[in-house]
């Protein structure tokens, strides 16, 4: 019910959060500034298309780490590409 995210990052970062919820008053009011920025009527329009740009955003760190190895295939590639060309749009 709680995961909307789009990526994997986003989908562990939320899982850690929940697991180890943070003990540091201005972490937790930082992460509710953050919620009631996108939530806001005048920005819902600009958090949806950031929404729809990062679907299908594959690991970069994990893709980098292929990379360096040597290892990295033409989807992980691809990815790269798409993820450097959503970030200078």
């Amino acid at each position: 019910m709680l995961n909307y995210t789009q990526m994997t990052l986003g989908r562990h970062l939320l899982k850690a959060w929940l697991l180890r919820p943070s003990a540091s008053l201005s972490v937790i009011k930082a992460r509710h500034d953050a919620v009631e920025c996108f939530c806001f009527s005048e920005n819902v329009v600009t958090a949806n298309a950031m929404h729809s740009h990062l679907k299908g955003f594959k690991n970069v760190p994990r893709i980098m780490g292929q990379m360096r190895s040597g290892k990295a295939k033409l989807r992980d590639w691809q990815s790269l590409v798409k993820v450097s060309r959503s970030v200078y749009i």
